[in-house]
């Protein structure tokens, strides 16, 4: 039986000459997707208004203007918005995915994956918050979770999560109970008040001789969470709770999976 080839995918990129989005984009390029250039998100839109794409690709400080998201939908309403750098702005005009400047090899390597899973339509593309004052924890977690197809935003506090919230599309949230500032159980509760679909998943390894694991993550399941996760954790565990908190929001929710 013949095989229908797959189209190329498309990213739109706005981004001038030596901007880190350009540089992954140019990435991308070498990798076989087909890249649009322009300076800003209005250059895009009267250069290839009538062109697919699967992905735009944002620099910054080209995506300064408050409208520019809402430009993207009306033009180009199928493709996901990822943005390199930082963008202050917040509302209702939300990106899919938020990448910190590629400063290194490996981090570039990363933006590359996390790029090609928003570009390719047959992925479902659920992003993950994962919030842990541990950077290892903060890694492993990404690291468990981005080669099963959930890209993952990680951040060290509750109170930068719920400011990340306001930016970005989130589909589940990965927490640690017992941190400094605002604790998981308080943040799970922060963030089921503001975006009620969420998925939530809890982990820790308990507090000493104070607290146990086992009695911290049951408190996490009383007040929200769909799912917990004792550490150290196993890659395949991660996995499965955040599928299984998934498929538990989706349920509540009385919706299909997300994608």
């Amino acid at each position: 039986m013949p095989v229908t080839p797959q189209p190329a995918r498309t990213v739109l990129v706005a981004a001038q000459r030596g901007a880190a989005a350009q540089t992954l984009a140019d990435g991308l390029a070498r990798r076989g997707v087909i890249c649009l250039y322009a300076d800003d998100v209005p250059g895009l839109r009267r250069a290839f208004a009538s062109a697919r794409a699967d992905l735009t690709l944002l620099d910054g400080a080209a995506a300064t203007p408050p409208e520019a998201l809402r430009d993207l939908a009306k033009f180009w309403p199928h493709a996901k918005t990822i943005v390199v750098g930082a963008w202050p702005p917040a509302g209702h005009d939300r990106l899919d995915f938020q990448i910190d400047e590629p400063d290194s090899a490996l981090a570039l390597k990363r933006a590359e994956q996390v790029a090609l899973q928003f570009a390719d339509r047959t992925s479902p593309r659920r992003t993950v918050l994962a919030i842990d004052d541990s950077r290892t924890f903060r890694a492993l977690a990404a690291a468990a979770l981005e080669p099963a197809g959930y890209p993952t935003l990680t951040v060290a506090s509750i109170e930068a999560g719920l400011r990340l919230l306001e930016r970005v599309r989130f589909a589940a949230v990965l927490t640690d109970v017992f941190m400094d500032g605002v604790g998981g159980i308080e943040g799970i509760q922060m963030f089921r008040a503001r975006a009620p679909d969420l998925a939530m998943v809890a982990m820790s390894g308990g507090l000493d001789e104070r607290m146990a694991k086992d009695h911290a993550l049951a408190a996490a399941l009383k007040i929200g969470a769909h799912r917990v996760v004792a550490k150290p954790f196993r890659p395949e565990v991660m996995v499965e709770a955040i599928e299984a908190a998934l498929q538990s929001a989706q349920a509540r929710a009385g919706v299909g999976p997300a994608i």
